[in-house]
């Protein structure tokens, strides 16, 4: 069982994209998995963007969350 990862760690994408990225799906074999969760992280820091945008998440969170990169 895998671990729940916290809403802050989220990202707009397809239902494809999220079968890949949790491993439900085989990624592409030119995508390495650290262009995947560069990819990822990317996208959250986009959704984060968006959800400030419309007052939906305060300005810090996308500061405190490491989103699981090193």
């Amino acid at each position: 069982m895998g671990l729940k990862s916290p809403d802050t760690a989220a990202a707009f994408g397809c239902s494809e994209c999220h079968d890949v990225l949790d491993g439900r799906r085989q990624r592409q074999t030119e995508l390495s998995m650290v262009s995947l969760e560069a990819a990822f992280r990317s996208a959250v820091g986009h959704a984060h963007e968006i959800l400030r945008s419309m007052d939906l998440l305060a300005a810090a969170t996308a500061t405190t969350h490491n989103c699981g990169g090193q």
